[in-house]
């Protein structure tokens, strides 16, 4: 009875060992699969940010430039406060008479920098890139599950030869058990706004005080707007463009009227 009592204590202890042994396995294995689905998830969610991010930037891109178009050929205004409608748009003043008084209304690069951004952070510009976004579908359809944590905030810096654009847009970025986070990201447009607005200062502030400008010294050197002149009702309608200094510099017009 005792060795009976042996043997079955045996046969106990190892069959406790063998499933001690098997559960050991199993949750290893299974830990492992987990692991490795994690990194799987990580390797492919960091692929992908570089790519969102471009989308963002893209559809940021595109709505900027149409609104510093606008910007150039109103002279740097969105909403002047003097203008004159030529060809679908109001051509501002950057000097006028009033009250036997010449005021000069050229706007300040910071002021510009202002409109530029209140432009960007109007419901219809913010419709519109979202639009372009369209909800990150093409992303969607990969796998991943992109959740917006806050609002797009766009803010211009009108430069020499570029706009420099940031931007804030918090997004989590999901596949599986793993999260990647965005927050911020910038881009640049490359127009030469700043300079064409650099030569519209020096025009401004000769023939506001009664000096002629030379118009024609704008192409000496190296020059980097072309000019023409337009005279009316003695009032001079200014049109500037930008000439290129780089290679993928686009040309932007910067236009105003003189009194």
């Amino acid at each position: 009875m005792k060795k009976r009592g042996q043997v079955a204590l045996f046969i106990i202890l190892g069959i406790i060992i063998v499933v001690v042994i098997g559960f050991i396995y199993f949750n290893r294995g299974l830990i492992i699969k987990t692991k490795t689905s994690t990194e799987s998830n990580e390797k492919f969610v960091s692929a992908r940010l570089e790519p969102i991010k471009t989308q963002v930037q893209n559809c940021v891109q595109k709505s900027a430039l149409k609104g510093l178009v606008i910007l150039g050929k109103q002279g740097g205004h969105f909403k002047p406060y003097k203008y004159e409608e030529l060809s679908g748009f109001n051509v501002s003043y950057s000097c006028y008479r009033a009250n036997q008084e010449t005021v000069n209304q050229l706007p300040l690069i910071s002021d510009m920098n202002n409109e530029f951004n209140s432009y960007m952070g109007n419901v219809k510009t913010v419709t519109e890139i979202n639009s372009c976004i369209d909800k990150f579908s093409t992303f969607k359809k990969e796998g991943l599950n992109i959740v917006e944590r806050g609002n797009l905030g766009i803010k211009g810096n009108i430069l020499e030869n570029n706009v420099r654009i940031d931007i804030t847009y918090s997004l989590d970025v999901k596949k599986g058990d793993y999260t990647a986070t965005l927050n911020s990201m910038f881009t640049e447009i490359p127009v030469g706004l700043g300079k064409a607005y650099r030569i519209a200062v020096d025009i401004s502030n000769k023939e506001c005080n009664g000096n002629e400008f030379d118009y024609d010294g704008l192409g000496l050197g190296e020059p980097i707007v072309t000019s023409s002149v337009q005279e009316y009702n003695g009032k001079k309608i200014i049109y500037l463009k930008t000439i290129p200094t780089f290679k993928d510099e686009i040309p932007i017009d910067f236009n105003f009227i003189i009194e």
